[in-house]
């Protein structure tokens, strides 16, 4: 359906979580599925106690970011 991928950067005293490549086949878009991948990868990058996460996007898919 889908996929994405979540890094954990360890710095000195703190970690980052940051999301790319979050790809949906054609077929599957505009079901939730995105929005699913996200939702799960941010909830493991709270569980790695991440003090935050962040996804870069362009100016197409802004939006569907901020949603």
């Amino acid at each position: 359906m889908g996929s994405s991928s979540l890094h954990i950067i360890e710095k000195i005293n703190r970690k980052v979580g940051l999301i790319e490549d979050v790809v949906v086949f054609k077929k599957y878009r505009g079901k939730s599925v995105a929005s699913s991948l996200v939702s799960q990868l941010i909830s493991v990058s709270k569980k790695e106690d991440c003090y935050k996460t962040i996804l870069n996007s362009n100016s197409k898919t802004t939006l569907f970011y901020k949603n």
